[in-house]
């Protein structure tokens, strides 16, 4: 990055909530996103691909609590994927 500044987010194991320690199990695998690494997430624009990737991700036939939905699924919009 210009200026020599990145973003970063760091939490300390032992500050974690509930959400953070899915992240670091996620990140653990090696999957493509991982903080300091090169292998980066990369964007998709098809909206046709998106749509398979959410649907894939998030099918109608799964039952969701009340008032609960998968729409904002960050990977759909990612050639990773589903």
């Amino acid at each position: 990055m210009s200026g020599g500044w990145s973003p970063s987010r760091r939490a300390a194991c032992s500050d974690a909530s509930p959400s953070t320690l899915p992240r670091k199990d996620a990140q653990a695998t090696g999957l493509p996103g991982k903080y300091g690494t090169t292998h980066y997430l990369t964007r998709l624009t098809d909206r046709r691909k998106i749509k398979e990737n959410r649907d894939k991700a998030c099918p109608t036939s799964l039952v969701r609590p009340p008032d609960k939905s998968c729409d904002e699924y960050p990977f759909a919009s990612t050639r990773q994927g589903a």
